[in-house]
């Protein structure tokens, strides 16, 4: 099964590059979990977040609202972050730090996705990846 990404807005990217990176690059402890180890930025994956009332409702994915967009910071080939940037509410494109987690969702989501792929009825067709959060219900979904 193709797992599709949608484009992110093209300046978020470059926030993670320049602005979130060198937070991490400068956070002692991630260094001594990661020495001597290069880091990257995966693509970003968009990120809807409904609520309870949306739950109570059964309109989950109907109300659902991008929030976020989460680029996976990797050290080598393992996930050791992500990082939230925000769209702006008068312009989706126009992105602002939101947030860095170093949380299991993060850590574990190639581990979901490999096994998202692996599944049978998979292969019949393209899927575009989304995840969805019910802060809530501390939900998180692929």
């Amino acid at each position: 099964m193709p797992i599709a990404l949608p484009l992110a807005p093209p300046a978020g990217l470059a926030i993670v590059q320049n602005e979130v990176l060198p937070l991490l690059i400068e956070d002692a402890p991630f260094w001594e979990i990661h020495p001597n180890t290069d880091v990257d930025v995966a693509r970003a994956q968009p990120v809807y977040t409904a609520g309870l009332p949306d739950v109570l409702d059964s309109a989950i994915l109907s109300r659902a609202r991008l929030t976020s967009w989460r680029y996976l910071i990797l050290a080598g080939d393992a996930v050791v972050a992500s990082a939230d940037l925000a769209p702006g509410e008068s312009d989706p494109t126009d992105v602002t730090f939101a947030a860095v987690e170093q949380g299991a969702f993060a850590l574990n989501l190639p581990a979901v996705l490999s096994f998202a792929e692996g599944l049978p009825a998979a292969g019949e067709r393209d899927y575009e990846l989304r995840l969805l959060e019910i802060p809530e219900l501390y939900l998180f979904a692929v």
